[in-house]
């Protein structure tokens, strides 16, 4: 993506980035780590299939975005200015 600068009359390359914000807090994101690796060594040690589902627990937990507060409008966190 190129912009136009009209200072210097010339065009400059410009990266384009993600922007994620965070929409979960400090202690909603402990819960999802611990809750999430233990639900993952309950699944590889022979528990039901559900327990599969630590692996988003930890991944949103370590990301501290969760997809699903983002489309239903929530989150646990102060907004960061």
């Amino acid at each position: 993506m190129y912009r136009y600068n009209t200072a210097t009359k010339h065009y400059h390359h410009v990266k384009r980035q993600l922007i994620v914000q965070k929409n979960i807090g400090s202690i909603e994101k402990i819960a999802r780590i611990v809750i999430g690796i233990a639900l993952v060594i309950w699944a590889i040690a022979g528990g039901p299939l559900w327990a599969w589902a630590g692996v988003m627990l930890l991944a949103t937990g370590l990301l501290s975005w969760c997809p699903a507060r983002m489309l239903f409008g929530g989150r646990s966190c102060s907004v960061e200015k």
